[in-house]
């Protein structure tokens, strides 16, 4: 008798992850140490001619033209059925014998209208009506709820419209406000990254990390809405 899937013995698998359009980043995830996720909400992808490119034909790609956000499933055993595909917003609804989730992945630029933005992902939630949601991206606003209050040029609190959003659709923060950045490099680092999610998937929040060591200037999320022992202490997915 062969093993039983994946997805049943651990649940789904989900890296969170902004490409910031590198091919080689891009290549790094079917290389990770950490091994293949179920699904992936990525932001920023690399693209060629609008198109994602770079990542195995197998896998299911939702994405629009030019889009800055993506999902990607490479579980064959998961039913995926797109619901929303803008450049900004990605969501489908992906179920199993188990269980049925709206998987969003979104991208705030850093220069655009943020209380635009919210007030779309917002409208595309009531539009929706999903009572289990999981929602994971860049969304380029600080505030304490997902990382550290620190002295510079920014506003710690400027993620109050994202909190206020989080309130009215009753989605939790996942994110450790005192984990590693999500965003790194030699000029900076900052905590800019965030996962919510509904009520629902509380018993996987403990699962949320912050996996350093990538191709990206931004580190991964990593996530598991399986069992309540799903939880891996790795914290480095660097390829092999």
């Amino acid at each position: 008798m062969g093993q039983e899937p994946i997805k049943e013995n651990f649940g789904w698998r989900c890296l969170q992850a902004n490409l910031a359009r590198s091919r080689p980043a891009t290549g790094e995830l079917r290389k990770l140490r950490s091994g293949l996720y179920d699904i992936y909400l990525i932001q920023e992808p690399y693209t060629v001619d609008g198109k994602l490119a770079g990542f195995p034909m197998s896998w299911r790609v939702i994405h629009t033209l030019g889009g800055k956000s993506a999902i990607l499933v490479s579980n064959t055993a998961l039913d995926v059925v797109e619901l929303v595909k803008t450049t900004n917003i990605t969501a489908v609804q992906i179920s199993d014998r188990t269980r049925s989730v709206t998987v969003i992945s979104i991208y705030f630029p850093p220069s655009s209208d943020k209380n635009e933005l919210v007030a779309s992902l917002s409208a595309t939630l009531d539009i929706l009506k999903s009572s289990c949601v999981l929602i994971g991206g860049d969304i380029n606003m600080r505030h304490p709820l997902w990382g550290p209050v620190r002295k510079d040029h920014r506003s710690n609190d400027e993620g109050v419209p994202f909190v206020d959003f989080t309130i009215k659709h009753r989605l939790n923060v996942w994110n450790n406000p005192y984990s590693d950045p999500t965003f790194e490099t030699r000029q900076g680092k900052a905590w800019i990254d965030v996962t919510v999610a509904s009520e629902a998937l509380d018993y996987a929040a403990h699962t949320w990390q912050v996996n350093t060591g990538t191709l990206s200037d931004h580190n991964y999320l990593e996530y598991n809405l399986g069992q309540e022992n799903a939880f891996r202490g790795s914290t480095s997915i660097s390829s092999v």
